[in-house]
């Protein structure tokens, strides 16, 4: 994207950005979740449909409507990017993502063979999941790392520790973005899936600034969520430590990663490359 100049260097820019994407994000999702179930209630109502025939056609368009909701939230999010910020996703590195790509098949061969305790089928719940981990994968990582954290940079970069300000406060925004329609069942495991979101997001951050493609990104979060909504390890069971304390150790380790992965990293660098894309 060939950039104009934006006379702008407040970092509440892309904060603000963030917060209109979010409710956007909201309005559609909530509006495709409950727009298939009124339209067969009409239906149902008007006895154009049974009840049994329409539970099974809003069975199947759960899925559809899923990539839907999907599909409109990234075109929106990047309609808006350009307008507005009109920050460039980069997408160099290849052999990044491609190592990547390799470690999440050896992963899924590893949790096929009987490691885990639940295995994926292609049913129509499987699938949904399947929608539910890869939606979030590209539209989370366009959003937070793609634009928010490039914006932050934009306007932090001349300060001290400017890197590392912008990937803590978009890593501890996508940690906090998790609590909007969670439904975790007690605060505690709202923190600490927060917690965890807020470390992953260090991490994936850290990656994108120095592979510099969004697929490396993408991929591990999708990794991310797919083992966690389908297979269970148990590696937390055999560590003496709770689940909090689980999760601040996540937290530390992406953390120091992190921190090793931005160092020396330049930013002017990073910021005429994307200037001239």
């Amino acid at each position: 994207m060939k950039r104009t100049k934006v006379n702008d260097d407040s970092i509440w820019t892309p904060i603000l950005f963030f917060i209109v994407m979010e409710l956007a994000y909201v309005v559609i999702a909530y509006g495709l979740m409950f727009l298939p179930g009124f339209g067969l209630n009409v239906l149902y109502h008007f006895k154009i449909l049974s009840r049994g025939i329409a539970l099974v056609v809003a069975d199947n368009l759960e899925v559809p409507f899923t990539i839907i909701r999907y599909i409109l939230s990234v075109l929106l999010l990047l309609f808006l990017n350009k307008k507005w910020l009109q920050e460039s996703l980069y997408f160099k590195n290849w052999y990044w993502s491609f190592s990547t790509i390799f470690v999440g098949l050896m992963a899924f061969i590893v949790y096929s063979y009987g490691i885990t305790t639940t295995k994926f089928s292609f049913n129509n719940n499987d699938i949904l999941n399947l929608c539910f981990n890869f939606g979030p994968a590209i539209f989370e990582e366009i959003l937070f790392r793609g634009i928010l954290l490039s914006a932050l940079i934009r306007r932090l970069s001349q300060r001290k520790f400017g890197v590392f300000w912008s990937l803590m406060i978009s890593s501890i925004i996508f940690g906090c973005s998790h609590i909007i329609g969670n439904n975790q069942p007690t605060l505690l495991d709202l923190f600490i899936q927060v917690v965890g979101a807020t470390g992953f997001g260090f991490l994936v951050g850290a990656l994108y600034l120095r592979s510099k493609n969004l697929l490396l990104p993408m991929l591990l979060h999708f990794i991310n969520d797919f083992g966690a909504c389908f297979f269970y390890l148990g590696w937390e069971d055999l560590l003496p430590f709770s689940d909090v304390q689980c999760a601040i150790l996540e937290l530390v380790v992406w953390f120091v990663i992190a921190v090793l992965l931005i160092h020396n990293f330049n930013s002017q660098t990073w910021l005429e490359e994307e200037n001239h894309n």
